[in-house]
């Protein structure tokens, strides 16, 4: 009887190991300078990341999904945010600079936010956020994804 109870324990033990491996051996979240990266999901061509960091708002942080297909990010999509309206919400919303990273995915080294912001509204801090998601994620995929 102790035999018994004790092989369905190992068996019930191997099937709980078994159920709790996703897949992935990264540990979420995961921290990339003020960047967060909390998940990842594989496509049939690439990795979307979700991520956050802060922006200007003290209340709710930037949180975007970022494709990325061999090494490039292919789309960025901000899924939530608390920026301030007329400066880094419309920023968001504008589109510009979101498009001009993904454009620039091989040059964000020397990427220059300051050439995508209004200067009578300037949204520096939301800009540079951006960025940072843009830069965590492509981070992200060459340690763990490549």
């Amino acid at each position: 009887m102790l035999k018994k109870m004790a092989l369905l324990f190992l068996v019930f033990l191997g099937f709980t190991l078994v159920a709790c491996d996703s897949g992935s051996k990264v540990e979420y979240p995961k921290e990339y300078g003020v960047v967060d990266v909390l998940s990842a999901e594989e496509t049939k061509t690439g990795y979307i990341f979700t991520l956050e960091t802060d922006g200007f708002s003290s209340s709710t942080k930037i949180k975007a999904e970022v494709t990325v297909v061999d090494g490039k990010i292919t789309a960025y999509t901000i899924v939530s945010n608390g920026e301030s309206t007329g400066y880094g919400k419309t920023l968001i919303e504008d589109g510009t600079i979101i498009q001009a990273i993904i454009d620039e995915t091989d040059n964000l080294d020397t990427f220059d936010v300051a050439d995508y912001l209004d200067s009578e509204a300037s949204a520096t801090i939301t800009a540079d956020a951006l960025l940072e998601i843009a830069l965590a994620a492509l981070e992200h995929f060459e340690e763990d994804y490549k």
